[in-house]
């Protein structure tokens, strides 16, 4: 524990020094420009630009009539994922299939941990694919789930799913920053029992979850396809260009981060 608070706060200094060489510095939420704010330990412009996806590429999913699975795209090799993942496989799933007893999780993404690989072989209805073509598992799903537990990463996953149309159960922490609205753009859970709730009524109210997917796309590509963010990093641009601002000392990203 003394390590890791140790390597914290190398971390946050060495993140202050990279913000106070660059004339431009963006962040992709409030959270985390008040974290860089803090760590440069002085007021400067910090731009915020939220998340972007390629909204023209992630079509709308059409499901297929049957479609009654739970999905999971969320990369199960990364650490955070994986754990929240692994959270609901274990203590959220069998309350859905209390529910609704034909329901089956599928867990499709590349790498994914030997604690998933095992919860697939053993655990009845779940699926853990690894690296596959999305599109059939796509269509077979009424519901996909962000179960994050812990803080990180940058929710991308998330709002691809949101731009594909797929109506969304997640945790609190997988929609932070994200200004989505619960029970109209996707719905949010913490519980064990609140998250089987929602994500059964989504498997079960087939109009409900159609309006649900289709908000959460309209909000995905209004605020986060590249071609809305555009403008708003070409502004960095021209202000760094039109007001050259002095730099902090210039030698401070060339020292790489020593953890010890």
């Amino acid at each position: 524990q003394l390590r890791y608070s140790h390597e914290a706060a190398q971390l946050r200094a060495y993140e202050g020094r990279i913000c106070a060489s660059f004339e431009g510095v963006t962040a992709v939420s409030d959270e985390d420009r008040d974290a860089l704010l803090a760590a440069a330990g002085r007021a400067r412009p910090i731009t915020v630009i939220p998340i972007g996806v390629d909204g023209p590429a992630l079509r709308p999913v059409q499901p297929s009539p049957g479609a009654h699975d739970v999905i999971s795209l969320a990369a199960p090799g990364w650490p955070p994922n994986a754990e929240g993942i692994a959270w609901f496989a274990r203590d959220v799933f069998p309350l859905v299939r209390r529910a609704v007893a034909d329901s089956r999780l599928t867990i499709c993404g590349a790498n994914p941990t030997a604690e998933l690989r095992g919860i697939g072989e053993r655990q009845p209805g779940v699926e853990v694919t690894g690296f596959v073509d999305l599109q059939p598992y796509l269509e077979r799903a009424a519901v996909a789930i962000a179960p994050l537990r812990s803080r990180g990463g940058m929710r991308v996953a998330l709002l691809e799913t949101l731009a594909r149309g797929i109506p969304v159960v997640a945790t609190s922490l997988a929609c932070a920053g994200l200004d989505l609205v619960s029970g109209e753009e996707l719905l949010v859970a913490d519980s064990p029992s609140d998250f089987a709730d929602a994500v059964a009524l989504l498997l079960r109210d087939r109009e409900l979850g159609e309006r649900i997917g289709a908000a959460g796309r309209r909000r995905a590509l209004a605020h986060h396809d590249w071609r809305a963010l555009t403008p708003a990093i070409d502004l960095v641009y021209a202000q760094m260009t039109a007001h050259p601002a002095p730099l902090a000392d210039e030698s401070a990203a060339a020292h790489p981060l020593a953890l010890s």
